[in-house]
């Protein structure tokens, strides 16, 4: 990003002054009356010069002499501090902010999105079953240290790269789903997406869902169609219907 990223500087040749032509990408324009809802995505890691062309977006509304119409909203995502990866919004910035913690999803907020876009259902079980994984690491408490979560990002502990995410869940459940082309790659590239212990946890799963009958056999006899015990069984075969 550089300040043409934002807005253009034009010349008013009649009044000999400048204006602010505004980038496309923010929706507004010098006609415009209607309001608008803006975010400014991961406004903690802008360089210096594009933090000062955004933060008077946030705070007075204004893309450089451009008001935004009344009525908009306009807000900004950023990561903790503790996160490490390079946010830096300064202390003046965030006082003139209403700055909120948002709460990672619980398991059953993350699979009523799942149920809807498709995610494998052997990675929707994983999530019932292990609803620890939608933890954030600053919310443990005495379990931090050696009984900290495993599966969650943590910089305390140098577990940045691979963890379990909803992002990462969704690649786990691509990843499933081509399981028989992955074939015995199928737990390095898991542990890859969401770290080896969530990848193990993951693959027995998948040996579970071995034991289940085929979706074919259950529609064209229910009644004679053979159920391994167990909830766990149960519960993979309910998402799979």
């Amino acid at each position: 990003l550089d300040l043409g990223d934002l807005a253009m500087p034009v010349v008013d040749q009649v009044r000999m002054v400048t204006h602010y032509a505004p980038n496309a990408r923010f929706g507004v324009s010098r006609e415009q009356t209607r309001p608008v809802l803006l975010m400014l995505d991961e406004l903690g890691k802008a360089p210096k010069p594009v933090m000062n062309m955004l933060l008077p977006v946030l705070h007075e509304g204004r893309l450089g002499d451009l008001m935004l119409p009344p009525g908009s909203i306009r807000f900004a995502t950023t990561n903790l501090r503790t996160d490490g990866v390079g946010d830096n919004i300064p202390a003046h910035g965030y006082n003139r902010m209403i700055s909120l913690n948002v709460a990672n999803p619980t398991s059953d907020e993350w699979l009523s999105w799942a149920v809807q876009n498709a995610i494998d259902p052997l990675v929707m079980n994983f999530a019932r079953e292990n609803p620890q994984v939608f933890e954030r690491y600053d919310t443990q408490g005495a379990r931090a240290g050696k009984d900290a979560n495993p599966y969650i990002f943590d910089p305390v502990r140098g577990n940045t790269r691979a963890f379990v995410s909803p992002r990462s869940l969704e690649a786990a459940s691509n990843i499933v789903k081509q399981r028989e082309v992955i074939g015995d790659a199928m737990l390095p590239t898991l542990a890859g997406a969401i770290g080896e212990p969530a990848a193990r946890l993951m693959e027995a799963q998948v040996r579970l869902d071995d034991q289940l009958p085929r979706l074919a056999e259950v529609l064209k006899s229910p009644t004679k169609a053979k159920l391994p015990g167990g909830p766990g069984a149960h519960f993979l075969m309910a998402f799979k219907l």
